[in-house]
């Protein structure tokens, strides 16, 4: 009796067990299966997944990279801008560091094209443009790979403005006390001799640096005869 009990516990907790756990059927393993499958990636969705990632990144390296270039000249370009305008300061107050006298004029020099530098002189030879009778100038160098590509300026010519370019240097030269600019091209002095007058007083006349990066992205810098000072698009008028 003692027996029989022990097998009808026994079978009661087996029973008790398949309620709680049951076990799967076949019909219910074929069923679940291609739900099984279908929550995976296969390979073949995974490399697509994996070649738009690598693709998408490389894109924003590259306008990544570009976009820092192009900052980096327009920068360039406003440092330029501002020593020309320290350059313009100079002519106007007359630094006493290099002339005793407070008779000369300060000006920028970029003495050929292309040019990787640009000098601030005082033109203590008083001859407008800058020249080893000079005091030593102040160097600025351009940052490497970044480069002056061409040197412009714009004049009068009848009733329209004619912009000339591959000029081999470029002196702004500013004299006390105007602000204006003198600009003189390819070594010619537009500088009248002991009048501390320039020849060219026409206000639609300019200068125009063009600044240019390993990528060929541009940034100019543009300086009017009456002294105006500002950094422009390559494709914006020098007036």
């Amino acid at each position: 009796m003692k027996r029989q009990f022990t097998v009808y516990g026994l079978h009661l907790i087996a029973k008790a067990l398949r309620i709680l756990h049951p076990q799967p059927t076949a019909n219910h393993r074929q069923s679940t299966l291609p739900h099984a499958r279908q929550r995976g990636f296969t390979l073949i969705e995974l490399l697509v997944v994996i070649g738009i990632i690598i693709f998408i990144a490389a894109l924003i390296m590259a306008n990544t990279n570009r976009f820092g270039g192009l900052t980096t000249t327009q920068d360039l370009a406003y440092d330029m801008a501002l020593s020309i305008r320290e350059a313009q300061q100079y002519g106007i107050s007359v630094s006493d560091s290099e002339c005793a006298a407070f008779d000369c004029a300060f000006g920028i020099h970029i003495g050929s094209n292309p040019a990787t530098s640009y000098n601030l002189f005082a033109d203590t030879s008083h001859t407008g443009i800058y020249n080893n009778n000079d005091a030593a100038p102040t160097t600025y160098q351009l940052n490497a790979g970044y480069q002056i590509s061409d040197l412009c300026v714009t004049f009068p010519q009848g009733n329209s403005d004619v912009e000339t370019c591959g000029h081999t240097s470029l002196d702004l030269l500013f004299i006390r006390p105007d602000p204006e600019a003198c600009i003189s091209v390819d070594g010619s002095s537009e500088l009248v001799s002991n009048t501390g007058k320039c020849k060219t007083t026409n206000p639609n006349y300019c200068a125009r640096i063009k600044i240019l990066s390993p990528n060929n992205d541009e940034s100019d810098v543009v300086v009017t005869a009456t002294g105006d000072i500002s950094v422009v698009a390559p494709s914006a008028n020098c007036l």
